[in-house]
């Protein structure tokens, strides 16, 4: 299992408090599971996530957001043979 995970930071979308994304880190690691997590400032830049995760062979793709950050993120990388995780910010 390999975890890309983008959360949305776009339309005024504060980013996270760090010590949350350092515990995620955290706990991802201990676990051995390979992963990234990658804060996305715009569409655009959500666009060009899903295609490095692909590219990188991510298996999974967790989208950290609202329903407009998943349905974006989700017609971005359908048909591309991810696994979803949803982690509900909106």
């Amino acid at each position: 299992m390999s975890i890309f995970l983008i959360i949305n930071t776009w339309g005024g979308r504060r980013q996270p408090p760090e010590h949350l994304l350092r515990d995620l880190r955290d706990l991802l690691s201990q676990s051995g599971i390979r992963h990234e997590i990658a804060l996305s400032d715009t569409i655009g830049h959500s666009a060009a996530l899903v295609d490095r995760a692909a590219r990188e062979h991510f298996d999974t793709l967790w989208i950290g957001g609202g329903d407009g950050t998943i349905h974006v993120v989700l017609n971005q990388s359908v048909g591309r043979g991810f696994t979803y995780g949803i982690l509900p910010m909106g």
